[in-house]
């Protein structure tokens, strides 16, 4: 544990250090976003790799609907995910629904 957290570490400074060069900044991965990766688990970052691609596509073939539309269909998106993590657990409680 102690080694993986000072590698972590190492990475983290020296991300940090190359992003300060302006010729570098778009070649270096952001240091947070990084350190975020490797916290939260698989899945989640699979379905965030997702969207992003999707938004990607999206602005490729309607820019303005891209423009209007995104942040609300990703907050929407994110909502209700968050709203059926809550549900599930709830109806499997009260015996309503099982899971295998």
């Amino acid at each position: 544990m102690q080694t993986s957290t000072a590698v972590g570490a190492v990475i983290g400074v020296v991300l940090t250090l190359l992003e300060q060069r302006k010729t570098w900044r778009p070649f270096v991965p952001s240091p947070a976003g990084v350190g975020i990766a490797m916290l939260i688990p698989v899945s989640a970052v699979t379905v965030i790799f997702l969207g992003a691609v999707l938004d990607v596509v999206w602005t490729r073939v309607s820019p303005a609907t891209q423009k209007h539309y995104a942040i609300a269909s990703a907050s929407g998106l994110i909502a209700g995910e968050a709203l059926v993590a809550v549900l599930i657990p709830l109806l499997v409680t009260i015996g309503l629904l099982s899971l295998p």
